[in-house]
């Protein structure tokens, strides 16, 4: 099946001293398809130094200002790096959002996931 939808997860942001930033929450691929568990996210950084997380929930309206409502699925962490890259994560989840922690520099053009 082709993937036909598209969703950021975090559009350009520069490194401004905040080490911590979370995405909003986006619908995941169970959100409308009901069973559908394929998601694949994609990013694309350039000189980044710091941890990304993909955190997923499957509560109907979770709290974005925490992680309480949140579980990780994916985790990258960057070292000075430019790159660009992707991953399947597989599951029937309702929400998916990207979390940057222990950011110290660097820009994330984007983090995108697509189902």
């Amino acid at each position: 099946m082709a993937q036909s939808t598209v969703h950021i997860l975090l559009p350009q942001t520069a490194y401004s001293s905040e080490s911590l930033i979370r995405g909003p929450k986006k619908q995941a691929a169970a959100y409308y398809l009901g069973n559908a568990d394929l998601q694949t996210v994609s990013w694309n950084v350039t000189n980044i130094t710091a941890t990304m997380v993909i955190q997923v929930s499957l509560v109907t309206n979770p709290v974005e200002s925490t992680d309480s409502d949140w579980f990780p699925v994916h985790t990258v962490v960057f070292n000075n790096q430019t790159t660009l890259g992707y991953a399947n994560i597989e599951g029937n989840f309702v929400w998916i959002r990207a979390k940057i922690q222990g950011w110290s520099q660097g820009i994330v053009n984007n983090i995108k996931v697509a189902y």
